[in-house]
């Protein structure tokens, strides 16, 4: 049997408290748990942001999907050092440019497909192993504190707030679409494919995360 013990389920009740107010035991693992963020100094949300972080990297049922966002995460880091050196590469003839062409083309859609996986990965539920009662809560708003479909909708939580983190998905894609609101660039392709190394992107996503967006002021 797991011995997991979730933090935002032991604090429920208690996110609206002074840390002073928590019981003596509940305020020694707060205290390790959220170090260095201060109590006291965030909101009850911004505290409850933090616990569900917390049991996302502790919580046994999430171990496997962050193993996958792990060597995700790290099949990137490769792929991406990969389109460096072929970007630098000399195309003295005809045929190295073709070369370096392809295989450039090949990475950013390899990488382009990792990119997905993970934010599917991160943010879906695997509903095949959960309990019926936890299925049937699925529709409903707020699980019942403590089931499996709380402990999902926490890690679902966690996840996205990841990726609206400073170097996550969304986050990136709003980095883009504001350098192209900017104004500095006459297209969309040119814009992505100058911005996307530097913000961690394939080109692919860079050009996917401005479609549709409105040409900026040029006034």
């Amino acid at each position: 049997m797991s011995s997991y013990d979730s933090l935002t389920l032991a604090l429920e009740g208690w996110f609206d408290k002074l840390l002073c107010d928590l019981p003596d035991a509940l305020r020694q693992r707060v205290e390790e748990d959220f170090l260095p963020m201060p109590w006291d100094r965030l909101t009850a949300a911004g505290r409850r942001d933090v616990t569900q972080q917390v049991d996302y990297k502790a919580d046994p049922a999430t171990e496997q999907v962050r193993q996958f966002c792990w060597d995700q995460s790290e099949r990137m880091i490769l792929i991406t050092t990969d389109i460096a050196k072929w970007e630098a590469i000399a195309t003295p003839t005809a045929l190295d440019l073709a070369q370096k062409e392809t295989r450039l083309i090949e990475l950013r859609q390899e990488l382009t497909v990792i990119e997905a996986e993970s934010f599917v990965s991160a943010t879906e539920s695997n509903t095949a192993e959960q309990p019926a009662d936890a299925q049937i809560l699925k529709a409903q708003k707020n699980p019942e504190v403590g089931l499996q479909e709380w402990r999902s909708q926490n890690a679902r939580n966690a996840a996205n707030k990841r990726h609206d983190q400073p170097g996550g998905s969304r986050y990136k894609k709003s980095q883009i679409r504001g350098i192209w609101a900017s104004g500095n660039y006459s297209s969309r392709d040119i814009c992505a494919e100058q911005e996307c190394a530097a913000l961690g992107m394939s080109f692919s996503t860079a050009r996917k995360a401005l479609n549709n967006t409105p040409a900026p002021s040029r006034c």
